[in-house]
């Protein structure tokens, strides 16, 4: 065999070379060679000799203990697909035998059948490692977290099979970060985890793992260098994931904490400074979306996995446990993995401190959420907004009620007019009492389209509502459609347009204000279930020829309100003595004991306008309605 065994030296088909040959043509670093043979008190240096030197370093080897099994998680999804190759459904078995021998406290994993299927897999099927980057990572993991439990010769001969298709994959690593438009990557629909994997991880994990070998130090930096940039990719400056990721994000979690882990047991760091805190700053965020099933409200392909990673990650990253965020996401990953469920039966109704607010928005990343607290059973509301529909998810006291695109068409004089992704946040308010989040498309003509959401803690409702102002067309309509989550189911109260939702254990009353209660009373607008691509929404449509349209749903989930009585009716607004039909829309809703004002203006004016005797000059304002006829202001945005 004259091929040289190097990084940078292309070569395939490696794993067919005899052992004898294979060793000698492996360019080594330093002392490396003599380094074998005294550790393994050998003369000889043969696959056996290094599978003993690898299986003492196994012994010596810091594996951290973690809230978690110690395994790769950027494995799971391969692992789990029906087609998975047969190093991946014997890892899949190991990591069974593992877990099991950690209950007994028994440090070998490996039995007698699964060796042999190694052992069988060695010899017949090794070869096909050199094109899967998966079944390469798999077999790292088997050698890095597993070896301890292998005869010496089956491991000396993984140790060569996996070396084999690094080599041979070397190139690919440095495909895979060259000429690529990472933002572009980061922005599309279909997640390309595999080039992610490619670039980052699976250098950084060869690199570590065969550091003996001449070229691997390269290999090492190139992959640490794309981990970092790919953490700064998708996070903005503040630690937020940017809203084309949050679809797809327990992916990059899982490979940053395999990369963590790596670090660890190799005691190589991976971060720098700005990339540590960048990390801490995007655990926190990301805590702050987790549902009570430990999903990221938002993440369409997450399986519940995220508070773990969470976990994982801050354990790894040195994180101290005090801080509320690790504390929640901690509560999440333990009432997930004992099969019980989070959920915030007694919400506060004071306001929290400024410091405690979980909530976050952030333009360059073009995602908010909205968190009532940090009780790991709180509700949430997380919005996308990088494209048309914007995306929404909300979350009930640990219940999924609203999952996917929230969907909204615009017509002016019976033709629709065509929405760009150009939405941009104009108005955020997150303080001790309410989150508030007002999106906003602008056109060419001058009209507004915005989509409105509020928060407020501790009251367990939230209003969600759309709005058109300004438009010059002769008649308006707006229809939303707001996305149930899969197994709600909706049904209407009889004789009235209230609907009634059930989510798990959650019942929730659902209020389309914009469209008169009682449901005898002939209206133009309309509120109903409808269902397409098996997806249902709650779809609400409105008409106006007055050039604007407010329409708020109310959306409520407090079990004490759950059987009280609920009224509603639009309120007269005024302005300089003058009814206002068409520059502003209000309503009173009273359920149970309490009464909210919610008031909208629809164009500007040069004095104040006046409802139920409570004047204002303000855009917004949502209030409570004492007992004394009084206002008590949640939210006044101007």
């Amino acid at each position: 065999m004259t091929t040289q065994v190097r990084f940078g030296a292309s070569a395939e088909g490696l794993q067919a070379a005899g052992d004898d040959a294979f060793l000698a043509a492996v360019e080594w670093r330093g002392d490396t060679l003599k380094q074998f043979a005294r550790n393994s008190d050998m003369t000889d240096l043969s696959l056996r000799t290094i599978g003993l030197c690898w299986k003492q370093q196994c012994v010596n080897r810091a594996v951290p203990q973690l809230s978690e099994s110690v395994e790769f998680s950027s494995l799971n999804g391969a692992l789990q697909n029906a087609e998975a190759g047969p190093l991946l459904v014997l890892l899949r078995d190991v990591r069974k035998a593992a877990r099991r021998a950690e209950k007994k406290s028994d440090s070998n994993g490996f039995s007698k059948r699964l060796v042999g299927r190694l052992d069988c897999w060695l010899e017949d099927e090794a070869a096909g490692c050199e094109q899967c980057p998966q079944t390469l990572l798999a077999s790292v993991e088997l050698l890095v977290l597993h070896g301890g439990g292998l005869p010496a010769t089956t491991l000396g001969r993984l140790w060569k099979a996996t070396l084999s298709a690094a080599i041979a994959q070397a190139d690919g690593f440095a495909e895979a970060a060259d000429g690529v438009d990472w933002e572009e990557l980061a922005a599309a629909e279909e997640t390309d985890s595999l080039r992610w994997l490619q670039a980052g991880l699976l250098p950084w994990a060869c690199g570590l793992l065969f550091d003996e070998v001449k070229g691997a130090p390269k290999v090492l930096k190139a992959g640490r260098k794309q981990l970092v940039d790919q953490l700064l990719l998708v996070t903005d400056e503040n630690g937020i994931p940017v809203a084309p990721v949050l679809e797809s994000l327990t992916e990059h979690l899982a490979r940053w904490k395999d990369a963590l882990l790596l670090s660890a047991v190799f005691a190589r760091p991976l971060w720098k400074d700005e990339a540590e805190t960048r990390l801490a700053d995007a655990l926190k965020s990301i805590a702050a979306t987790l549902g009570a099933d430990g999903r990221i409200c938002g993440c369409l392909h997450d399986d519940g996995s995220a508070a773990a990673l969470v976990v994982t990650l801050a354990e790894l990253s040195g994180q101290k446990r005090s801080e509320k965020w690790f504390a929640t996401a901690r509560a999440i990953q333990a009432a997930v993995a004992a099969g019980t469920y989070c959920v915030e039966t007694s919400p506060p109704r004071k306001a929290i401190r400024e410091k405690d607010i979980p909530s976050w928005q952030s333009d360059d990343a073009e995602a908010a959420c909205l968190r009532t607290s940090w009780v790991p059973g709180g509700s949430v509301v997380t919005l996308t907004f990088h494209r048309d529909p914007v995306g929404i998810e909300l979350v009930a006291d640990g219940t999924p009620l609203l999952v996917g695109p929230w969907g909204l068409s615009f017509k002016e004089d019976g033709e629709s007019v065509e929405l760009e992704d150009a939405w941009e946040c104009v108005c955020w308010y997150s303080e001790g009492e309410v989150d508030y989040c007002e999106l906003q498309h602008e056109f060419d003509d001058g009209s507004k389209l915005g989509r409105i959401v509020m928060l407020p803690r501790g009251r367990q409702f939230a209003i969600l509502a759309d709005v058109i102002t300004g438009s010059p067309a002769q008649q308006v309509e707006l229809t939303s459609e707001l996305p149930l989550a899969d197994g709600v189911e909706a049904t209407r109260r009889k004789g009235t347009r209230e609907w009634r939702l059930k989510a798990g254990r959650e019942r929730v009353r659902l209020y389309p204000l914009a469209l008169p209660q009682d449901a005898g009373v002939g209206t133009s607008n309309r509120a109903d279930i409808e269902r397409e691509d098996e997806q249902s929404s709650f779809v609400t449509s409105c008409v106006s020829a007055s050039g604007g349209v407010f329409s708020p749903v109310l959306i409520d989930w407090a079990p004490h309100r759950r059987i009280a009585t609920c009224e509603w009716s639009p309120l007269t607004v005024s302005e300089v003595m003058q009814i206002d039909r068409d520059g502003a829309a209000a309503w009173r809703v009273r359920f149970g004991s309490e009464q909210l004002i919610i008031f909208r203006a629809l164009r500007p004016t040069e004095r104040y306008r006046t409802v139920l005797g409570y004047q204002t000059e303000h855009e917004t304002v949502i209030a409570d309605f004492t007992k004394k006829g009084d206002f008590r202001e949640i939210l006044l945005v101007e």
